[in-house]
């Protein structure tokens, strides 16, 4: 099963975005995991992945905390590290957007601390209006890490002009900015891939834009593995034997977590509802109602990790089973 961790730290502004602190993901055994709900930010919510995880720190200054003059631009505004270990060897993408502490995830500005001016995404350079940006970088010698981790930065790519090279607007939505194969195929002596980013910003203020000290954050997603398309799929809770009562199905995200809803099913004379199954028996040998579950089992109430099969794609339907126990 899952666990979840629900983080709130103080004085941070990490991006996936005031910094200073190591988020660490840890690996926890899990099955039938698509995409991992894992993030690097200062208010964070951490799904520890049966496969993966993430972990961030600051190196360099606060990475979107500046002071600005009008008609300011400044490039190169600190530096945050990223690292990713995997130990399934079938490759990771990660996704980044802007969002802003003051007003929440849906604006992505950075945020006039006295003024409460506000500076847009854009390519931020010198002349632009109001923007601010980011690039990566690729962490070829990563140095230290775990004995058993071996690294392979060959088998990371930088997407959507996010390399080095320039600087992009930092996304308004999730938008993938890496991915991480293992093309060859894992030596026989590796146990945990790994791979290492770095992230640094630009940002210009316009010149009737106020001198202020201007925060903003990116948030960075972990999902696994690479395939995984981001988007929503339709779950459903079947009866299975239940003899009375509808429920409604549901629209989840793939790339986020989700709370069950309580069972609404009659349940046939004589049994009790036991929980629901992310598989029916449909054997010649299966009981009627179903009274046992041969795949993940989840309570009513209980939280279902992202993408918690590979019905549960974009534009998929994953379906849960009610099973019984007799009375």
């Amino acid at each position: 099963m899952k666990k979840i961790v629900k983080l709130k730290i103080d004085n941070i502004i990490v991006g996936l975005l005031v910094f200073a602190t190591l988020v660490s993901g840890g690996i926890l055994a899990s099955a039938g995991v698509k995409a991992d709900d894992t993030t690097v930010v200062d208010e964070i919510t951490v799904m520890i992945p049966a496969a993966c995880s993430m972990s961030g720190t600051i190196s360099q200054g606060n990475e979107h905390t500046d002071t600005l003059m009008p008609g300011e631009y400044k490039a190169g505004i600190g530096t945050t590290d990223v690292q990713v270990f995997c130990n399934d060897f079938a490759g990771f993408a990660v996704y980044a957007v802007g969002f802003s502490g003051t007003n929440g995830e849906a604006t992505n500005r950075m945020v006039g601390t006295n003024s409460g001016q506000m500076i847009t995404t854009g390519t931020a350079t010198s002349g632009d209006t109001s923007q601010w940006a980011m690039k990566l970088i690729k962490v070829t010698n990563p140095g230290g890490g775990a004995p058993d981790i071996t690294y392979h930065p060959e088998n990371l790519t930088i997407l959507d002009n996010y390399d080095s090279s320039s600087y992009h607007a930092v996304p308004a939505t999730y938008d993938k900015v890496l991915s991480y194969t293992a093309a060859s195929g894992p030596a026989t002596t590796d146990t945990t891939l790994g791979s290492k980013f770095q992230t640094t910003y630009a940002v210009f203020a316009s010149a009737t834009q106020a001198a202020d000290t201007y925060v903003g954050k990116v948030k960075y997603l972990l999902v696994h593995p690479a395939t995984v398309v981001p988007g929503n799929y339709t779950l459903v809770y079947d009866k299975n034997g239940g003899t009375t009562g509808t429920m409604n199905s549901e629209t989840v995200s793939n790339l986020s977590t989700h709370t069950l809803a309580n069972n609404a099913y009659g349940a046939p004379s004589g049994y009790s509802f036991a929980g629901w199954c992310t598989i029916q028996d449909t054997s010649a040998t299966a009981q009627n109602p179903q009274t046992s579950c041969r795949g993940m089992s989840y309570a009513n109430g209980a939280t279902l990790p992202a993408s918690p099969d590979a019905s549960a794609t974009s534009g998929g339907t994953f379906t849960l089973f009610a099973y019984w126990k007799k009375n």
